[in-house]
């Protein structure tokens, strides 16, 4: 169980690490093209919550037919 936990605080770690690395490109974007950065920002908010929510689906469908089968 605690395995699990620290594999889940990992997983939760490395999201992280990509929503910064894409905020720091889209600032990066924003300075080089003079473009306005919240909608890169707002763009980018929109699809990492679908990501987000598609995987969580993904999660429940998996975890649920993992206890259907035991």
């Amino acid at each position: 169980m605690k395995e699990n936990k620290w594999i889940r605080a990992r997983r939760i770690e490395e999201r992280m690490l990509i929503i910064e690395a894409i905020y720091v490109f889209s600032m990066f974007l924003s300075l080089v093209f003079c473009f306005p950065l919240f909608v890169i920002e707002f763009k980018i908010a929109i699809i990492f919550t679908l990501l987000v929510m598609v995987e969580e689906l993904f999660e429940i469908k998996f975890k649920a037919k993992k206890a259907t089968t035991k």
